[in-house]
């Protein structure tokens, strides 16, 4: 189906359904063209498939779309709560009686899933053909791209490579396979956690809806009461086994195309009104994404008195240009409020499966030419990027190597020849690592997060005390109950950091886990060539060969060894800018966007080490000068 039909379709069924569509708009794939003299595949300034003002221009405070909240794929009329038997996961449960083996359990129906069973109910009926005037999503779905650029489709390979030493890295539990086969899911370890959430979460509630006769409706005569208990447990089988797939690829298009709208009249809303989504927006979510400072934001997304989802010209828009809006400006009212960015690049690229990698790689390079210069740095320019997670146990490695290391002697050794203990400083025989110590090491985060700019946090400085207090300052400052281990973290600040000799031990520690941490971003390019099909190595090795010239024309070297990205900010930066106004053909267009967003977000994390690493010498510079 092409876009013209697909375009086509859409609109007369929302414009007969009471909605309106602007006339001048149109759906359109931009074309790869060849620029004269050049082999390389070039597109346009747009990429992806969008709307566009195809048919003539439209001026300022034009209606562009408005689409009757009745056509929203949403939860708002699925029940919140339900019931299911206690054969199902108990946790977050809470039982009707604790008496009866068999008695139900209530739970609570997130608006997540009450949306993503709508969005399973939509596609079951189109599979089955089966269309009433009021559930015929059909021109939607049909709408709706045959791949989605989510960490779904990223293989394990992808992402360690794309997004090494990220946060997102670690706790990621995606896996690429496009099998649509269930069994082969549940035997994948890095979809386990994805299966497992179906069967715990999704499948008592369909099955509840189903029963109830709310969704799920079959297309042949509904069984006798007692042919339903006999095929029950069979019944449960076919609807996982058929309804995973289903459930797979609304994972991925709810994360990459819903909205979360306030309702226009909250004061008076009733409780079907006051669901703030996630809504399924039909043609609303043809639109490409644009920052709000970009100069291609045209339109903000927001609810007239009577629910309806409205998007309206806030400049002219020309022929040909095309019609952006940002996913990234939080919920709108009726009010349409101007809203700074509420997402960092990590939350896009989880939420929507984009990085917006043209805002963030020309706000880094701005940013960090500015810190290399006498003037400084304007940290608002790097505000609410993705923050950098360091983790307890990395801490406390550090610690302890820096605890058995020369270093507390040449810090004893500088104290004695400046006359500092003749002054009364003091320092002491740094304790062994106890049982007692380690309790107490527990009752912290086991991540700590380190936004950029901030301070540096009392629970990264308390856990290096925890290290190098000795143990009658530690027992001082512990609260211990009769019982015996301590209850509560202990948190000290920064005034602990102004101590000479515990100091420099702790901020010295904070560095040692720096520069560990940033030596996790290097990636060497030929570790991509590790996995996949020989058609899949083959577009891989010509991504290399792509970015190995990117980076060589950077650094201006003809050296042939494989090129590794995360070692220098600058030359990532600089890549990363030059990407964004370059394509290196079809073939490769996925790899690179994938590079695209990991770089950004690996640029970002780094960022907030190198502004956390700069506060920390500045602090040993005070240090050793007071």
């Amino acid at each position: 189906m092409n876009d013209d039909t697909i375009h086509n379709n859409l609109v007369n069924w929302i414009s007969k359904n009471g909605g309106t569509i602007h006339h001048n708009l149109a759906l359109y794939t931009p074309q790869i063209i060849r620029s004269s003299g050049d082999d390389t595949d070039k597109k346009k300034n747009y990429s992806n498939r969008g709307i566009f003002a195809k048919n003539g221009p439209i001026s300022k405070g034009e209606v562009l779309i408005r689409l009757p909240s009745t056509l929203a794929l949403d939860g708002s009329k699925l029940p919140s709560s339900y019931t299911t038997s206690t054969t199902c996961d108990k946790n977050d449960i809470q039982l009707k009686s604790t008496k009866d083996d068999n008695a139900s359990l209530n739970r609570n129906a997130s608006p997540w899933l009450r949306c993503m069973a709508q969005l399973i109910n939509a596609y079951d009926n189109q599979q089955k053909k089966q269309h009433d005037n009021k559930q015929n999503f059909k021109p939607y779905l049909d709408s709706l791209p045959k791949e989605y650029d989510s960490l779904l489709n990223w293989s394990t390979i992808e992402i360690k490579s794309f997004l090494k030493g990220t946060a997102l890295c670690t706790s990621s539990t995606t896996n690429s396979s496009s099998s649509d086969d269930y069994t082969n899911a549940k035997e994948d370890e890095n979809d386990r956690a994805l299966y497992e959430r179906f069967v715990k979460t999704v499948i008592p509630y369909l099955s509840f809806l189903r029963d109830n006769g709310q969704i799920l409706e079959s297309d042949s005569k509904q069984p006798s009461k007692r042919q339903k208990v006999e095929e029950e447990s069979s019944n449960d089988d076919e609807l996982e086994q058929l309804m995973y797939p289903l459930f797979r690829e609304g994972c991925m298009c709810i994360s990459t195309r819903a909205f979360h709208m306030q309702s226009a009249n909250t004061t008076t809303a009733t409780n079907e009104e006051c669901y703030q989504g996630p809504f399924l927006l039909p043609y609303i979510d043809l639109l490409n994404h644009a920052s709000r400072g970009s100069t291609k934001y045209v339109t903000t997304l927001s609810r007239d008195a009577d629910g309806s989802f409205i998007m309206v010209a806030e400049r002219d828009i020309a022929v040909d240009e095309e019609i952006c809006h940002s996913y990234d400006s939080g919920s709108q009212t009726q009010s349409n409020e101007e809203q700074s960015s509420s997402l960092n690049s990590a939350q896009l690229l989880q939420t929507f499966g984009f990085v917006d990698a043209e805002n963030v790689s020309k706000r880094l390079l701005d940013y960090h030419q500015q810190q290399d210069s006498d003037a400084g740095a304007d940290i608002s320019l790097l505000d609410n990027i993705t923050p950098v997670v360091l983790t307890k146990n990395d801490i406390s490695k550090a610690c302890a190597h820096l605890a058995s290391s020369s270093y507390p002697n040449t810090i004893r050794t500088f104290m004695n020849q400046s006359g500092m203990i003749d002054e009364g400083w003091e320092n002491w025989e740094i304790p062994p690592m106890s049982d007692s110590r380690s309790k107490l090491l527990t009752l912290y985060s086991d991540e700590i997060l380190v936004p950029f700019g901030g301070a540096i946090s009392d629970e990264l400085i308390s856990i290096c005390c925890v290290h190098f207090l000795s143990d009658v300052i530690l027992s001082d400052l512990v609260d211990e109950p009769k019982s015996g281990a301590p209850t509560t973290a202990l948190l000290l600040g920064s005034e602990v950091l102004d101590d000479y000799f515990l100091g420099k031990l702790v901020l010295q520690a904070i560095l040692n886990v720096l520069k560990d941490k940033f030596t996790t971003y290097q990636v060497c390019s030929t570790d991509l060539l590790k996995s996949g099909s020989s058609e899949q190595q083959d577009h891989t090795r010509k991504f290399l060969k792509f970015i190995d010239d990117v980076y060589r024309s950077q650094q201006q070297s003809d050296n042939e060894s494989p090129c590794y990205w995360g070692k220098s900010v600058i030359d990532d930066v600089n890549v990363l800018l030059k990407l964004v106004t370059c394509e290196g053909g079809e073939d490769v267009a996925d790899l690179i966007q994938k590079f695209k967003c990991g770089m950004a977000i690996s640029l970002e994390e780094r960022s907030c080490l190198r502004e956390l690493k700069k506060k920390v010498l500045d602090m040993i510079v005070n240090l050793d000068d007071g």
